[in-house]
């Protein structure tokens, strides 16, 4: 019988991919300090240790993590070149010099910053002008205050003309406080906003200038999952924004929608304008419904090719009249899966969810918190 230590790296490196896999709760620095033991165990695992530790998200928590990194990367360029995936997750002044020489040694793909990586001087100009020069992100995250957005991220999106998936996490509330300047001429496969934009300008901003390609929109955060409510009332996203916003809802096939207000019909006008829509994940703060002596809104309409939907406030299934959708000739074959967040299972909204659903042979998950 082959020895564990006998086996051809490539073998290894898919067992020592399962590494924590059964565990919910494990997290990137328990992978990471897990694999840097088994590279210490044996030779022979030492390169599946290192492809694994390298090739996934290395993420840099403290000033000591970036200067080990540069030090490796400087040392060992076999190393440097399995970097694609690079998170700086710290708000250390410090960081610049370090994360400078990891990026003029690497080649990421995905980048995510902390805004405050830009606050240290000189340190940090020589970093923003490198970015600059790095066409090959395709993937970038950033999470900072809204003023800093102008000087520093917006140099950046209308370099990276190659990007992809970005993603936007400003830690105050309120309108982007600058004056956009001129788009980018990226087309973006995947949007993350984690606010409600204000004006269709904001949004029409980071979508960029050329044709919309956008198929995943993540718009807020749900409540449990964010520091704050969202700033705005009303939705950007309507029937009425125009065309460009008819164009994105076209084609998009995931949507978070998280907004602060917005009205029933409003929402109605969305889910009719995304045919293609397979994910809908939803959360309103106040979801307005029309006045009395106005006649109720119908069920929630279903797009056609919908596989999940997830209801993201407790009042959610009875104000869309869920059971009803669901439980409608229009209801759509390809939905297989509902899961309602903020109900209990012996909640009167939740029971009558669950009697459409076993009837329909669709799978419910409630989840209480």
């Amino acid at each position: 019988m082959a020895l564990l230590i006998d086996l051809p790296p490539e073998l290894l490196i898919q067992i020592l991919s399962l590494v924590g896999s059964t565990h919910r709760s494990y997290s990137q620095k328990e992978r990471q300090g897990d694999l840097a033991i088994f590279a210490l165990v044996h030779s022979s695992f030492l390169a599946p240790a290192q492809h694994l530790l390298y090739t996934g998200n290395v993420l840099i928590r403290n000033a000591g993590r970036s200067y080990l990194l540069a030090r490796t990367v400087l040392a060992n360029p076999s190393l440097s070149a399995l970097v694609r995936q690079l998170t700086v997750d710290s708000h250390q002044s410090d960081h610049p010099p370090s994360v400078a020489i990891i990026l003029e040694y690497t080649n990421p793909s995905s980048l995510a910053l902390d805004g405050s990586i830009f606050r240290a001087g000189d340190a940090s100009k020589a970093l923003h002008e490198l970015l600059l020069r790095r066409s090959s992100i395709r993937s970038f995250t950033w999470a900072g205050e809204g003023h800093y957005f102008g000087n520093d991220i917006e140099p950046l999106l209308r370099a990276w003309t190659g990007l992809e998936d970005l993603t936007l996490k400003f830690s105050r509330t309120g309108s982007w406080p600058h004056k956009l300047g001129i788009k980018p001429t990226y087309q973006l496969e995947s949007l993350a906003l984690s606010y409600d934009p204000g004006t269709n300008e904001e949004l029409e901003w980071a979508l960029g200038g050329t044709t919309i390609s956008l198929r995943h929109l993540v718009m807020g955060r749900p409540a449990n999952d964010r520091p704050a409510l969202l700033r705005i009332g009303g939705s950007v996203l309507c029937a009425q924004a125009g065309e460009r916003f008819n164009q994105l809802l076209l084609h998009l096939t995931t949507l978070h929608f998280f907004p602060t207000f917005i009205h029933a019909l409003s929402l109605g006008q969305i889910l009719n304008h995304a045919p293609a829509l397979r994910h809908l994940s939803f959360g309103a703060e106040h979801l307005i419904q029309p006045a009395s002596p106005a006649p109720p809104l119908p069920p929630i309409p279903l797009p056609p090719l919908l596989r999940t939907l997830e209801l993201h406030r407790q009042n959610h299934a009875k104000d869309l009249r869920l059971a009803e959708a669901l439980n409608s000739k229009d209801r759509p074959p390809s939905l297989h899966s509902v899961v309602l967040h903020g109900l209990f299972p012996t909640d009167d909204e939740a029971r009558e969810v669950q009697r459409v659903c076993q009837a329909e042979g669709i799978e419910l998950e409630v989840r209480p918190f």
